[in-house]
């Protein structure tokens, strides 16, 4: 990959997915905005919140997506490069951005060693319940396996190399299998150790057991199923060039059927969802 420019916010976009955004989308919405040339907003429910309209209309594009669910960050990547940027964040509705996450990622950029090998940058960030950080607080920059969607910036150069994101995974693992397929052609996913946004945890809630807190995802049926479904095919398609990502990878997933087994709710149906997503995964494998 040729050498990319600096992000910096005159040659960056932003793509926000929207699906029945709770009140305080406007503030955390607002934040990115501010931040970049141009915000892109996908709607997947089709529904515009009032709240849009209080955003400066000259800096913001509309789309409602009313086909596959999986597709909406691709149409909002595609718009990016009709438009002509050279970087785009990725964010979920979700998540709160710090006011300075462009400069340190911008910073990053600038003083990583190997810029032509940049295959996203990925800010550190803490969870809404028990505010733990995803990668090393302490340091200026680290290559991580793989890295959640939201706060993916991505240099557009590289998607004639890898493509967009598997658009039939819709929300379970697609970052996974993106970054995935970077390491494959020698690309790299580069986070950064400051923590620059705060992602929400969903419906999930803490539950003490033996003496320990343990995040409780309370997923529903639907969502274990497809996060089963894709884990398995990524095994499947990418496991075998990345054998320490497949054992915590398997782990994971034992790990998480036990959590469901032990203080999750619907335990019998969340457990059959999670048999039926692993065998749809390997049938989809054999298919293809």
């Amino acid at each position: 990959m040729s050498k990319c420019s600096i992000p910096v916010k005159s040659n960056t976009a932003a793509v926000v997915v929207l699906y029945k955004p709770d009140k305080g989308l406007y503030d955390r919405i607002k934040r990115i905005n501010t931040q970049v040339d141009t915000l892109i907003i996908v709607s997947n429910d089709c529904t515009r919140p009032e709240c849009i309209n209080r955003l400066d209309k000259n800096s913001i594009i509309w789309i409602e997506n009313e086909n596959n669910l999986g597709s909406a960050l691709n149409i909002g990547l595609n718009e990016a490069l009709k438009l002509k940027y050279k970087w785009c964040f990725l964010f979920d509705q979700d998540t709160t951005v710090f006011s300075n996450i462009l400069f340190e990622m911008s910073y990053l950029f600038s003083i990583f060693p190997k810029k032509d090998k940049i295959g996203v940058i990925v800010p550190n960030y803490s969870h809404k319940i028990g505010g733990k950080s995803a990668y090393l607080p302490d340091v200026d920059f680290q290559i991580v396996t793989t890295a959640v969607t939201s706060g993916m910036l991505i240099p557009l150069s590289i998607l004639n190399l890898v493509g967009g994101m598997r658009e039939d995974f819709i929300i379970e693992g697609i970052d996974v299998e993106y970054c995935l397929r970077l390491c494959e052609v020698g690309l790299y996913t580069v986070a950064t150790g400051k923590t620059l946004m705060t992602h929400s945890a969903g419906d999930a809630y803490e539950r003490n057991i033996f003496g320990r807190s343990v995040l409780v995802a309370n997923h529903s049926p639907w969502r274990i199923y497809m996060q089963y479904r894709n884990i398995t095919t990524i095994i499947l398609l990418h496991g075998w060039r990345n054998k320490l990502w497949t054992i915590n990878a398997i782990y994971s997933m034992l790990k998480k059927i036990l959590i469901i087994v032990l203080l999750d709710k619907n335990k019998i149906v969340k457990c059959l969802n999670a048999g039926k997503g692993i065998g749809s995964g390997v049938w989809a494998f054999i298919k293809d």
